[in-house]
């Protein structure tokens, strides 16, 4: 028999049972893709990360497979960001006693930097670097607002409903306030709407308020026809290079915007993340998400 072990910590959150829920295996040598696929459908997390050696070591610290119950993801930032804290407090990214350390991760996307905060040594904050920003097409509100099951005074007229990728295409849609954002209810036919109009089943409606009062603003990650994501660190990406282009939030003198984002309040999973913006000519270069997590439980899985 052969034995892993494994972590299972909340993402963005700074209690126990909030934030997003995370299974990653520190030590994935020996673990086949159809093994890893099979883990993470036992796991019924959102996700579980398996962690490997880098295709090369001269340009990663680490290369970190992702998959959903169904599949495997090039990208995803709440993994991302649980996966190094794991390895940052197991001293696998060693660094700064007090300060910023970064390191580079493999994912199926390509070579993307980590960011790791650590205070008199103890991690603190995790930053994931994105995918650089790319804006997708943009739909009126009159097609998305019976996808939403809302009507589409429900959703703001002043900015547009748009897909946006920064490792992974999501449709951000702005709704009017917080109000309108909790009767959010995708129709039972949503993904074959979204997949007829040529979309992924990844929905992002969004409020210019947070949850929380000091939060800019707050949102919920639907994967329709699948489950709702507690708090979706790939889409608040999105929501920080939108906004960065739709001039909603401006870089200090440094060229980068920073705000705190909000979700999973809606099903008593609050989260908060923090979100990083570089913007260069008035445009979204780069994208930085992150946040704190808890260590839940330690276990191991015996695999034949």
């Amino acid at each position: 028999m052969r034995r892993f072990r494994y972590v299972v910590l909340d993402v963005f959150a700074d209690r126990p049972f909030a934030g997003n829920p995370l299974a990653v295996f520190p030590d994935a040598r020996g673990i086949g893709p159809s093994e890893m696929q099979a883990i993470a459908q036992e796991m019924n997390l959102s996700e579980t990360t398996f962690v490997l050696p880098p295709t090369n070591p001269a340009d990663a610290a680490a290369r970190v497979r992702i998959f959903t119950p169904h599949e495997e993801l090039p990208y995803a930032g709440h993994p991302s960001v649980g996966t190094h804290w794991v390895l940052a407090e197991e001293g696998g990214h060693s660094g700064h006693r007090n300060g910023r350390t970064r390191i580079v991760q493999e994912v199926g996307a390509g070579l993307l930097p980590i960011h790791v905060d650590r205070r008199d040594g103890a991690v603190v904050n995790v930053m994931t670097t994105q995918a650089p920003p790319r804006f997708g097409p943009v739909l009126a509100a009159a097609k998305v607002a019976p996808i939403l099951g809302v009507p589409e005074s429900d959703i703001m007229g002043d900015l547009p409903a748009q897909v946006v990728n920064t490792g992974i295409d999501w449709l951000l849609v702005p709704m009017r306030s917080l109000d309108a954002l909790r009767r959010v209810s995708l129709v039972s036919d949503a993904a074959a709407r979204l997949r007829a109009m040529g979309l992924r089943q990844m929905v992002y409606p969004f409020a210019l308020e947070g949850f929380d009062k000091d939060a800019m603003t707050a949102a919920r990650g639907l994967l329709a026809g699948e489950f709702e994501d507690p708090v979706t660190g790939s889409a608040s990406g999105c929501l920080g290079a939108y906004l960065a282009k739709h001039q909603r939030v401006k870089p200090g003198a440094d060229g980068t915007a920073r705000f705190t984002h909000t979700q999973g309040h809606v099903m008593g999973r609050p989260g908060r993340v923090e979100i990083e913006v570089d913007v260069k000519g008035g445009e979204p270069t780069e994208v930085r998400v992150g946040g704190q997590c808890v260590r839940i439980m330690d276990g191991q899985a015996t695999l034949p």
